[in-house]
């Protein structure tokens, strides 16, 4: 069985960083669902912690973008549908993801979807938040504009977002399609330094 493992270096720990970290602990340990990334072990040392998950074998979202452009209406559909149904009982749970985006939907090769890195997520239902988190182009404008927010429904926009992302749409909700070929082009060039 092939596994993934973020290791995490408790020296270098801000108090929001390791309240992160207890929040993704805790939430992977509570979600069971066929499309979020299942925790199989925590490993904890002094100094270091390391979460063992199921490894997705085919890659993120916005690589699999990159190689091989925008999804049909059918493959997109199918992907929206695995997401809402993963957020959806992450809701039920009082669990709110807040950083959904291309990068944090994984792949099997036979195309399903995966939730992943629970990071920046919250475990108070009910509550207004107020934290600015997440990435800029997938935030909720009340998130970006400072404001108070009701917690599932900054994922739901989210959602909204890449829904409009991965069908090839060209315009997501008022925002150019040039912001979102700018963080592409950003992780190509990652990806291309990777490979020299």
């Amino acid at each position: 069985m092939e596994v993934a493992v973020k290791i995490i270096s408790k020296k270098e720990q801000s108090s929001s960083t390791a309240k992160n970290l207890l929040c993704e602990t805790h939430s992977l340990k509570i979600l069971h669902h066929p499309h979020i990334v299942a925790l199989l072990e925590v490993i904890d040392t002094e100094k270091t912690l390391f979460l063992v998950t199921e490894y997705v074998s085919g890659g993120d979202m916005l690589d699999h973008l990159l190689k091989h452009g925008p999804l049909t209406e059918e493959e997109a559909r199918d992907r929206f549908r695995q997401l809402v149904s993963a957020l959806q009982y992450c809701h039920r749970r009082g669990i709110v993801h807040r950083d959904l985006k291309l990068e944090n939907e994984l792949l099997h090769p036979e195309g399903n979807a995966k939730l992943a890195d629970f990071g920046l997520c919250s475990l108070e239902p009910g509550q207004a938040l107020s934290t600015y988190c997440g990435t800029p182009a997938y935030t909720a404008p009340e998130v970006l504009r400072l404001q108070p927010y009701d917690s599932p429904l900054v994922d739901v926009w989210s959602l909204g977002v890449l829904l409009h992302v991965t069908d090839g749409s060209g315009e997501v909700l008022g925002f150019p399609s040039l912001v979102i070929n700018l963080m592409l082009q950003k992780k190509r060039k990652q990806v291309q330094t990777l490979k020299v």
